[in-house]
């Protein structure tokens, strides 16, 4: 089955894509098919291609489209809070953490969001892995 892992490294966009030999495709949302585009034929067929890009035809489909963009907006906002975990400039790079435990609750709960609009959108179509741990981060 093809699976989608979860897991962060710094520069990359956390949600992974594989085959089904375990092949990694890409590390972007838009190559993960959410149940619109059918004629792909569940095949990430383009993976530079952003989730919102895709415009069917028929007005049905709105919501559908809305909510693949709340998923790819779920996960930029997830990448942009985690990039902020880190010191990178031309001197440095180093992991700072979470300035409070306010902060890492917020991010806790803005990450549990991105992964529950991610298992909604591709059903049983992926297994997702998930191997973020939180406690540590």
């Amino acid at each position: 089955m093809r699976t989608i892992k979860i897991k962060f490294e710094y520069g990359c966009f956390p949600v992974w894509l594989y085959d089904e030999e375990g092949f990694f495709i890409d590390n972007i949302l838009g190559c993960v098919p959410l149940g619109i585009n059918s004629d792909a034929g569940g095949k990430a067929t383009q993976p530079t291609k952003s989730v919102c890009d895709f415009r069917p035809a028929l007005p049905v489909a709105h919501k559908m489209i809305q909510n693949r963009c709340a998923v790819k907006a779920a996960w930029v906002g997830v990448q942009e809070v985690y990039e902020k975990l880190f010191v990178n400039n031309d001197t440095e790079f180093k992991y700072i953490g979470f300035q409070s435990e306010e902060q890492k609750a917020e991010f806790t709960s803005l990450f549990g969001n991105a992964v529950d609009l991610l298992c909604k959108a591709v059903g049983n179509k992926y297994a997702i892995v998930n191997t973020v741990d939180l406690k540590n981060l």
